[in-house]
């Protein structure tokens, strides 16, 4: 596989994005996939691809420990032996409506995420054809990261 020219690299300009915590979190997961495919990328795109993945982690490090302190707060420790089991919450019946609105608030706030607009061009193969990555990555990451498809 040939490298991508720099020129793609040149072209793009500098932009930030508002984008809601939920959308962050489904972009994680979009990046994860690739991260998990064998599909090869050029090394200008992954290196591209590892920038905001490294941005967007940091932010969905808050998420976690956010959600953790909601399930807390609406959640029963379960306990197996006689022991609590940290990690494993149950939320009761009659908390569930509250737990999943003070969820909804969190995952609706919104992140301001400073990044470079990817070029499609950076994700086409040696034959100008898009490469085969996950559906959830183009549905997440490249709603918001990456221009629209060269016609």
């Amino acid at each position: 596989m040939k490298p991508v020219k720099k020129e793609a690299v040149k072209s793009e300009t500098p932009k930030g994005i508002e984008i809601s915590l939920g959308e962050i979190e489904k972009c994680i997961n979009g990046l994860n996939d690739v991260s998990n495919s064998k599909v090869n990328i050029p090394a200008t795109a992954g290196y591209w691809i590892g920038n905001l993945e490294g941005k967007l982690s940091s932010i969905t490090k808050n998420i976690t420990v956010q959600r953790d302190v909601v399930l807390k707060q609406y959640g029963e420790v379960v306990m197996k032996d006689g022991k609590e089991i940290k990690t494993n919450y149950k939320i009761a019946p009659e908390n569930l409506f509250a737990y999943n609105e003070e969820l909804k608030k969190l995952l609706d706030q919104k992140e301001y995420v400073e990044f470079k607009i990817m070029k499609f061009e950076l994700f086409l193969d040696d034959a100008g054809s898009p490469i085969k990555l996950p559906q959830s990555f183009w549905s997440s990451v490249g709603k918001y990261f990456i221009d629209a498809p060269v016609e």
